[in-house]
């Protein structure tokens, strides 16, 4: 087996994302958040989203936080 060499992560700045694209990293500061959804699931599976306005000094965006896609730390003055 060969072992493949990990690529060091490179950070855009949030002007630089366009729409329907994937696999960025940002460094962004959660400015405000609103809980939309609440709640369990039959089989006892808790559900939460949260939109964040997120941003950086170059521009904001709607952040959607799912249950395991960053919800527990999209709270206001945190960086993601």
């Amino acid at each position: 087996m060969t072992e493949r060499e990990m690529r060091k992560p490179v950070f855009i700045k949030l002007e630089d994302v366009q729409p329907a694209t994937k696999g960025h990293n940002i460094i962004v500061k959660v400015v405000e958040r609103k809980i939309v959804l609440d709640k369990r699931r039959t089989n006892g599976e808790g559900l939460r989203i949260a939109e964040c306005l997120v941003g950086d000094e170059t521009a904001t965006a709607l952040f959607t936080a799912r249950n395991g896609t960053r919800a527990p730390e999209c709270s206001r003055a945190n960086f993601v």
